[in-house]
């Protein structure tokens, strides 16, 4: 829907009945959710904002509470074991038929 708006030659609005259709589930949703009553009456008693711009923020605004609820109740990843790389040792990669290398890998390391 972004790229809808931000690419838009026309003046673009959410109340359009394109976006309002595509908006309707996530409304539905929000309107259920027990923050939107107080939030709705704090933003009418500010006024200023049509419905449309009133919804629209409820939305964002349940939108990212619940964001915020899903990220407090992740908890950090704990590997249980640490990977560690090493370079292979120059004999190893000479029995295995990689003498080209070992020998960039001799003169890079002669001339460090």
């Amino acid at each position: 829907m972004r790229n809808d708006v931000a690419h838009s030659a026309d003046d673009t609005s959410l109340a359009a009945p394109y976006h309002r259709k595509r908006l309707a589930p996530a409304y539905e949703e929000a309107l259920a959710n027990p923050l939107w009553p107080p939030l709705e009456a704090i933003l009418e008693a500010q006024g200023g904002l049509d419905a449309d711009q009133r919804q629209f923020i409820l939305l964002v605004t349940v939108l990212v509470a619940f964001i915020e609820s899903c990220a407090r109740l992740q908890q950090p990843f704990q590997p249980r074991a640490t990977p560690k790389l090493e370079t292979p040792k120059l004999e190893v990669m000479e029995n295995r038929g990689l003498e080209p290398l070992t020998s960039a890998v001799r003169s890079q390391r002669s001339t460090s």
